[in-house]
């Protein structure tokens, strides 16, 4: 913890715990927009990635706290070009999230036609990230349904059940 948000914000979170059982929020120097709190990897030699298995704990979005466990995939990679990761949430057969970045480019894509609308009527200039000042900075953009589609597919085509259906919108695996 000492690395994500330094000693001394990761000392007042370890008091806050022992204290009372949780915390009465996060640190301010852990200001991220998405904490997933447990997520199982394993070393995928063939893709040269981590890859997730099972439920994915979702513990904050913004600042307020979820702590609940969803379906989903998560996939990490380092290459010499930069970090890559593809993320897929799936709360119900409506209610699905997917982000993937590279190369400072975060793309996303919901079940959620308002999100969906949202992100694409931002003017190119707007789509950046509002505390890219403190961070390394990068936008964000639509992605495409097939983008989404082929990241689940090379999921569960690894050892997933091909009996499993995936309703996206109205497309089924």
């Amino acid at each position: 913890m000492d690395d994500l948000i330094g000693g001394e914000a990761a000392s007042r979170l370890k008091e806050q715990l022992d204290l009372f059982a949780g915390t009465t929020g996060l640190p301010k120097e852990f200001n991220f927009e998405l904490l997933l709190n447990d997520v199982t990897l394993y070393w995928n030699e063939a893709t040269s990635s981590f890859r997730s298995k099972g439920k994915i704990g979702l513990g904050y979005i913004g600042g307020q706290p979820v702590n609940v466990y969803v379906d989903g995939y998560v996939e990490i990679q380092r290459r010499r070009s930069g970090d890559m990761f593809d993320i897929y949430l799936k709360a119900n057969e409506s209610v699905y999230y997917y982000f993937s970045f590279v190369s400072g480019n975060m793309m996303t894509y919901s079940g959620n036609r308002n999100y969906n609308t949202l992100i694409a009527g931002l003017k190119p200039n707007a789509r950046k990230h509002p505390g890219s000042n403190s961070r390394k900075p990068y936008s964000y953009m639509l992605s495409t349904q097939d983008r989404m589609v082929r990241f689940i597919e090379r999921m569960t085509g690894e050892g997933g059940n091909e009996n499993d259906q995936i309703n996206l919108d109205g497309l089924v695996k």
